[in-house]
């Protein structure tokens, strides 16, 4: 009697291995596009959030020092408090503002109840570039009386005299991304993904009730600094002094 030889049950034909193999490659192929195509649509996300951040970190900001003007507006037209005896005294920054011209009843102290009701605060503390950490003023208001905007208020020409000094809420060294959106939302034009530049005596004395124009006082006669003209609200880069190349913000509490 012939015998069979023995048949092989349960193994595929040699045709269905190999589609097999061709629907493996394919969903790995597939996996890798998806995962491709997820990492951009990610880091586009990170991307437009921080723009978004510095976005609303530069409102913050801008909304905070507006809040100074007004509060000053109050005190001049309420409290009958003249330029002069306007009072930053705090006790948290650094600097200590001390304006002897200021009545004692406290009604011109901007950080005081009697004055126009508001407490002093740092900015926050995510608009700061770290690189400028151990820097002087990080991380605080500078209330100072002893620069121009060129062409805002009586400052009509390339000069800045006493009477043209403007009364301004500083901060230093903040990041480039809220340096750029806060002149984005001001107008001012930043060229190359840059800010314009002047030089900005960050020596400048700590207001104590005097108005007096600094050695280098106009903002907006820079080489790229001319955008800056006619803006109470900006920011620039510096480029001289103990802020070098700290990107600054400022804002003109008082016009003149």
């Amino acid at each position: 009697m012939q015998h069979k030889p023995h048949q092989k049950y349960g193994a595929p034909p040699q045709n269905a291995c190999g589609n097999a193999l061709v629907i493996i490659l394919v969903m790995i192929s597939l996996i890798a596009a998806l995962t491709a195509v997820s990492m951009r649509s990610s880091n586009r996300g990170a991307s437009n959030m921080d723009q978004e951040t510095a976005r609303m970190q530069a409102e913050k900001l801008m909304r905070q020092a507006k809040s100074f003007e007004s509060g000053i507006v109050q005190m001049v037209t309420a409290n009958q408090c003249s330029e002069n005896e306007i009072n930053f005294l705090n006790s948290t920054t650094t600097r200590v503002y001390t304006n002897p011209n200021s009545p004692t009843n406290h009604k011109c102290d901007l950080f005081s109840l009697e004055g126009s009701g508001l407490a002093y605060a740092n900015p926050n503390a995510v608009i700061f570039d770290a690189n400028f950490s151990g820097d002087s003023d990080f991380g605080q208001w500078v209330f100072t009386a002893s620069h121009c905007i060129l062409e805002l208020g009586s400052d009509d020409n390339d000069t800045c005299e006493d009477e043209e000094v403007a009364l301004m809420a500083i901060v230093p060294h903040i990041s480039l991304a809220v340096c750029l959106r806060i002149n984005d939302l001001n107008g001012i034009q930043n060229t190359g993904g840059a800010p314009p530049t002047e030089s900005f005596d960050s020596t400048t004395p700590t207001f104590d009730g005097t108005l007096t124009a600094a050695s280098d006082p106009e903002l907006g006669e820079g080489v790229t600094g001319t955008s800056l003209i006619k803006h109470a609200t900006g920011c620039f880069q510096n480029t001289s002094g103990s802020w070098a190349n700290s990107y600054i913000f400022y804002h003109a509490l008082i016009i003149r």
